[in-house]
């Protein structure tokens, strides 16, 4: 299987940053805090994804890279596995889908340092880019549709304007700004480049890190 020629990109739905998050536990009040601790710590923090070769993987891996550190990966089955062992402290660290992790931060039960996008949140205004302290740093969670390859056109651009409707309706419109959910209209050519783009981008970091899954 490969995505890249069995599917046909129709409509990207949505594209979230990641936080960067911290059990309350944890000293460490700012990103440089924490690059600071663990270089005191080497391997020794141990960091939670959703599991080996995701998103949440990829950006712990990049971080790493980027901020000269050496950290514990803790791959889970899943986001909520991962989410429920930071709630409990048997994890200290996680890079969270803002959705899902906003609530435990306002709540003060997980500490947001700071997230993976360009902009200040709209639910968080106060909590700074990562791109603060290491410029360029960006990473995103994401969702679209696909249709199988050989899909006629006129099914794909169908598809497409009726998504774009929904996404435009004011009651879907609001649930995503709520959420910090980034959406607007979009072609299929529109995002077949942006897939291709962060395929490549990944690809090729994951052969330059070196990362497997075991």
């Amino acid at each position: 299987f490969d995505p890249a020629r069995d599917l046909i990109p129709v409509f990207q739905a949505a594209i979230v940053p990641q936080l960067l998050l911290t059990h309350p536990s944890v000293a460490a009040r700012s990103v440089a805090e924490l690059i600071a601790e663990a270089k005191a710590n080497p391997g020794r923090s141990n960091w939670a994804s959703a599991g080996s070769g995701g998103v949440q993987h990829l950006a712990l891996e990049l971080f790493a890279r980027r901020a000269g550190i050496e950290v514990n990966h803790v791959p889970y089955r899943g986001g909520g596995p991962a989410t429920n062992d930071l709630l409990a402290g048997q994890v200290k660290h996680y890079f969270g889908n803002a959705d899902t992790a906003i609530a435990f931060v306002k709540s003060g039960r997980l500490r947001a340092l700071c997230h993976t996008g360009k902009d200040r949140l709209a639910a968080l205004p106060d909590l700074p880019p990562l791109s603060d302290p290491l410029p360029g740093f960006e990473t995103y969670e994401w969702n679209g549709v696909f249709v199988p390859a050989g899909t006629s056109r006129p099914i794909v651009e169908k598809l497409n304007r009726l998504l774009n409707e929904t996404i435009a309706t004011p009651a879907v419109a609001e649930r995503l700004k709520s959420a910090d959910l980034q959406a607007q209209a979009n072609t299929p050519e529109q995002f077949a480049r942006f897939f291709q783009e962060q395929s490549s981008r990944w690809q090729a970091f994951i052969r330059e890190a070196n990362i497997r899954i075991e």
